[in-house]
């Protein structure tokens, strides 16, 4: 069994592996930019694309020329030459100019010359999204504007939106001029790279990203309800809650970076708000990822550590809701390189979970490992260190994977105990079933014992009083509606009381015991039954008619002499004897019922008779 089990999660593993290759070709595949193709670079601000094919993309990354805290239309850069020339692309506050370093509040001017080989070529070029107002001209023309761009205010009313415009070259050069201007964003100028190239390359690009963008927001907001519906059903467990709200709150967030389709559904939204959207995300993002790990490994986090992010966290929220942009994205630097300890420290409790063998603590270590990698991707992404995408929403999906596989193993779990327990319900219930019949049986047997023994003189073993009443009531019933007979029979033992002064209590009931037999045995023959009626009396019931009932009686007293029972004290005969009144009852002639006391009457009247007969004899009741 454990064979089998190492080998099922080996085969979990490799799954999991290949699902999550498969969603990082996927990723990569969407990468602007990410093709095999010789990608020129800019070189004091020229970019020679003579020798590439016009229909891949290509980006316009190099040395550009720089005009700082100039705004320079397109008419007057070819007849001032830039000052300086900068790496593209890239916050301008990083670059080393000839005037000293710039602030990351101000304004500048951007050109690029393309030479290119196809004369009146229709071309496109992708503007990605940057932080800063602008306008960009291609060949003395305005063809895109984002805000607006001043020398005065820096820059407003910008939106965080990636766009596409499409445009002919009439000659074999492209002039390319951009003004930009900031005042909040700590990221001032041209943070991002710009594409270039056929229409249908960037727009098919365009398309492939906000495809997989909105199928990853789609497939977050959908993990996001099936979690939270979890956690409804069972409060208990705060573990789908956490992860519930932070699937949606990344979802959230991928609407509003990369392709920015948020500004397709709500085209007059406020810039700072999105900008205060966003920034929430990243802080509440971190706090709610540090929940879910501390609900699902508590003994691998240190609490004190927990409460110190949840602490940080909560802060910088405030900051950004109560704050405006100059603030909180000024701090942003320093907030993300907590983040990448909280998350460096996430991956040692994912690690300490997976030592410990935790359950799901592989699987979980594997997506979470991959979340964290892109997280502290998009943090240098997004900080202009590495040049490389927006992964946090792919890092995220495939965390989703690998707790759906835990979620699926847990159920599988859950579905297996459930079995087993109804398995050993079922045989519970039939084991109960037979105990139950078993105890019925005994009861049965028990009820039947103490009816039995109700019914038995505890002495002699034969019929007591209250059996005989009852019989004598029944069989008297039946005559009376069958129209037969019956007769009954009361005895006494003569002397008996002169026997057991003579030879005790003991051997008088010894001697009980031996009458009681006989009459029992002789009784049955004739269909009877025999009852002790009280102390030394007996009784005889039987459906026989007066002949019958006086041979019967004189059985019985000639069986008793047999017996030869010794008396010595008796005035009747040297053993013991018996006398016997006969009473016969036959339903056939009679007006009316006899009672059951009429007929003990009689017959006790015919036992009377034979006593002052001389005993040791029966006397039949006319």
């Amino acid at each position: 069994m454990e064979l089998i089990r190492i080998q099922r999660q080996s085969r979990i593993y490799r799954w999991l592996a290949a699902i999550m290759i498969l969603i990082a070709c996927a990723a990569c595949g969407t990468v602007p930019g990410s093709n095999h193709h010789h990608q020129p670079v800019a070189v004091q601000g020229m970019l020679d694309l003579r020798q590439t094919d016009g229909d891949h993309a290509v980006s316009l990354d190099g040395e550009w020329g720089f005009y700082w805290n100039r705004l320079v239309d397109p008419e007057q850069v070819g007849q001032d030459r830039p000052a300086d020339y900068v790496a593209v692309p890239n916050a301008w506050s990083k670059y080393q100019l000839q005037n000293g370093k710039p602030d990351r509040a101000g304004y500048a001017t951007y050109t690029l010359h393309v030479h290119h080989a196809e004369p009146n070529k229709v071309w496109a070029i992708d503007m990605p999204t940057i932080s800063s107002a602008y306008k960009l001209w291609v060949d003395g023309k305005l063809l895109i504007q984002n805000g607006k761009v001043s020398a005065q205010a820096g820059g407003t009313g910008v939106r965080m939106q990636q766009q596409v415009a499409v445009f002919q070259s009439a000659d074999r050069t492209i002039d390319i001029v951009m003004q930009v201007s900031n005042s909040m964003h700590p990221r001032g100028g041209i943070t991002r790279g710009i594409a270039l190239g056929d229409p249908e390359s960037i727009l098919g690009a365009q398309q492939k990203r906000l495809a997989f963008e909105l199928f990853l927001s789609g497939a977050l907001f959908i993990m996001s309800v099936y979690h939270l519906g979890l956690y409804a059903m069972r409060r208990k467990e705060k573990a789908p809650l956490y992860f519930g709200v932070y699937c949606f709150v990344i979802a959230l967030r991928s609407l509003i970076v990369g392709e920015s389709f948020i500004y397709r559904i709500i085209p007059s939204l406020n810039w700072v708000l999105a900008l205060k959207v966003e920034y929430l995300c990243l802080s509440i993002g971190a706090l709610i990822f540090t929940m879910f790990v501390r609900a699902i490994y508590p003994q691998e986090m240190s609490s004190a550590i927990y409460r110190f992010i949840v602490v940080v966290c909560t802060a910088y929220s405030a900051i950004i809701i109560l704050t405006g942009p100059y603030l909180f994205t000024s701090l942003l630097s320093y907030f993300q390189l907590m983040i990448i300890g909280f998350v460096s420290y996430a991956f040692i409790v994912f690690l300490l979970a997976v030592i410990r063998r935790r359950e799901g603590s592989v699987i979980s270590g594997i997506g979470g490992t991959i979340l964290i990698a892109c997280i502290i991707n998009d943090i240098l992404y997004y900080r202009g260190i590495i040049q490389t995408g927006d992964y946090v929403t792919m890092g995220l999906f495939s965390f989703i994977v690998a707790q759906s596989f835990i979620l699926a193993i847990k159920f599988s779990k859950a579905f297996a105990s459930s079995e087993e327990l109804a398995r050993k319900l079922r045989g519970l219930n039939n084991s109960l079933e037979l105990k139950v019949q078993e105890r019925t049986n005994e009861l049965v047997e028990i009820n039947e014992l103490l009816r039995v023994q109700s019914s038995l003189d505890g002495l002699t073993g034969i019929a007591n009083r209250r059996y005989f009443d009852q019989l004598l009531q029944e069989m008297l019933s039946d005559t009376v509606q069958s129209g037969g007979a019956m007769s009954l029979l009361l005895i006494d033992i003569d002397d008996f009381k002169s026997y057991n002064d003579t030879y005790g209590h003991l051997q008088g009931d010894e001697c009980l015991k031996q009458v009681a037999a006989m009459l029992q045995s002789e009784t049955k023959a004739w269909g009877g039954l025999a009852a002790r009626y009280g102390g030394e009396e007996f009784a005889v019931i039987a459906p026989i008619g007066a002949l019958e009932a006086s041979k019967l009686a004189d059985w019985l007293v000639r069986g008793t002499a047999a017996l030869q029972i010794p008396h010595a004290a008796s005035k009747t005969a040297p053993c013991i004897t018996i006398s016997c009144g006969v009473m016969t009852y036959a339903a056939v002639g009679v007006d009316e019922p006899v009672s059951a006391n009429s007929l003990i009457e009689a017959a006790d009247a015919a036992l009377y008779k034979v006593k002052k007969q001389g005993r040791n004899g029966y006397f039949a009741a006319v």
